[in-house]
């Protein structure tokens, strides 16, 4: 159970880091051609 909590936990949280940078990518680009236009 420890063992599948720890690799639940890791795999969680680097889908959650991996969806931060691709939205956050998102935004910032948007943002820039917001903010350029």
């Amino acid at each position: 159970m420890g063992i599948w909590t720890d690799e639940l936990d890791k795999t969680w949280l680097e889908e959650l880091v991996h969806q931060a940078v691709v939205l956050g990518k998102k935004s910032n680009s948007g943002f820039k051609k917001g903010t350029l236009s």
